[in-house]
């Protein structure tokens, strides 16, 4: 569990579970609609999903990288 936190932030931890893995490369403004697309492709599959947070994962350092290239995992929390 972190220290103390910035006003406004709080910690909780995620359930385990499974998680479809999904890699974005591109521009951060491209998470949402990465996230709708997903979103779509699981429904029309049926796969079931938990009532859990979606996960961002920054993989690189956006000050050193171009945005082009910046890659984001995002998690889905399926059943």
């Amino acid at each position: 569990e972190p220290g103390k936190l910035p006003d406004g932030l709080q910690h909780r931890a995620i359930k385990s579970g499974k998680y479809a893995r999904f890699l974005l490369t591109g521009p951060y403004s491209q998470i949402w609609p990465a996230f709708d697309l997903i979103f779509k492709s699981l429904a029309e599959k049926k796969v079931g999903l938990r009532p859990e947070f979606c996960i961002e994962n920054y993989l690189n350092d956006p000050r050193v990288t171009s945005e082009e290239n910046l890659q984001t995992e995002l998690l889905i929390p399926i059943a």
